[in-house]
């Protein structure tokens, strides 16, 4: 999905959200979010996300706790919190004919 990364607050950012604490593990090419288990990859405005079941990953650069507040499922919106607040909001999909 393409996304929209803002550091300033969003008028949807108002709403109640779901909030939840995870650890992201940052490896070479993407993360690992702990609660969600996901594995997630940032690429020039696009998020890639397939699930994490487990296992050995050969390297972690960092690690940091967050909170994750989830707005809306479709689009996509949420807020990232690691010390500074970070929202994210999945871009509309161009309709096709």
């Amino acid at each position: 999905m393409e996304i929209d990364m803002t550091l300033e607050k969003p008028t949807w950012a108002d709403a109640q959200g779901t909030s939840y604490e995870t650890r992201f593990h940052y490896t070479g090419f993407g993360r690992i979010d702990t609660h969600a288990k996901l594995y997630q990859v940032f690429q020039s405005n696009t998020l890639f996300e397939r699930p994490f079941l487990g296992g050995v990953v050969s390297r972690l650069y960092a690690s940091e706790y967050a909170t994750v507040t989830e707005y809306s499922k479709s689009p996509r919106r949420w807020k990232e919190d690691t010390g500074i607040p970070k929202y994210f909001s999945e871009r509309p999909r161009p309709k096709t004919t």
